[in-house]
C-alpha cells in the first residue's frame, strides 16, 4: 500500500474554494479528481508498477513511482484523463460530476509537461531518436497557441485578464513542476 501525504495547501485551498463556490460544485471536483487518480492508479497496477507515495495538494497529485518508459508511459498518463471521460458516459444521473470529469480530461490532455497530456506525448516521442526535440517543438507551439488562445478570448468575449491569467497559471505551474532528467 503506498504512503498517502497530504500538503496542508490542499486543505487550504478547498476551504478557499468552499468559501468561493457552491459546495455541491466543489465536492463533484474534489470526486472527479478521486476518479481521474484511480484510473492512473489501476492502469500502474496493471502494468505492473508499483506505487510508492501518492502526495495531494493545491495542485493535485502526485504518484512517485518507478520510471516509467514507453508503452507504459502513454498507457499510465491517458488512463486518468479517460477514466474522467467515462464519467460522462456513466454518470448521467449527475450531471455536474460529469461536467468536472470532462472538464479536468479536457485540462490534463494538453501536450505540456507536467500534464497528462504532456506526458503522453512524451512517451510517444520516446520511441524517435530526435524525440526531446520534438517534444520541446510541440509544448512551445501549445505554449503559443495558449497566449494566442487567451489574447483572442480577452479581446473577442471582454473576459478581461482572466484567460491571460489561466494560460499564466498554466505556464507557471509547468516550470514549477517539471523536473529535468539527470
Amino acid at each position: 500500500m503506498p504512503e498517502l501525504v497530504f500538503k496542508p495547501i490542499f486543505f487550504f485551498s478547498v476551504c478557499v474554494a468552499l468559501l468561493l463556490l457552491p459546495m455541491q460544485l466543489v465536492v463533484c471536483w474534489i470526486l472527479a479528481a478521486a476518479i481521474h487518480e484511480l484510473g492512473h492508479y489501476l492502469a500502474l497496477r496493471a502494468t505492473g508498477m508499483k506505487v510508492l507515495k501518492i502526495t495531494i495538494g493545491a495542485m493535485g497529485a502526485i504518484m512517485e513511482t518507478e520510471p516509467l518508459v514507453g508503452w507504459k508511459a502513454i498507457v499510465c498518463a491517458l488512463a486518468g484523463p479517460m477514466s474522467g471521460l467515462l464519467l460522462m458516459f456513466f454518470m448521467r444521473p449527475l450531471p455536474l460530476l460529469a461536467f468536472c470529469g470532462l472538464i479536468q480530461s479536457a485540462y490534463n490532455l494538453i501536450p505540456l509537461l507536467p500534464l497528462d497530456g504532456g506526458r503522453a506525448v512524451s512517451g510517444v516521442l520516446s520511441y524517435m531518436p530526435s524525440g526531446k526535440s520534438v517534444l520541446f517543438a510541440v509544448e512551445l507551439c501549445t505554449m503559443v497557441l495558449l497566449v494566442l488562445m487567451g489574447i483572442y478570448l480577452m479581446i473577442q468575449y471582454s473576459l478581461g485578464l482572466y484567460p491571460l491569467l489561466l494560460v499564466v497559471f498554466l505556464l507557471i505551474r509547468r516550470k514549477l513542476s517539471c523536473k529535468q532528467p539527470p
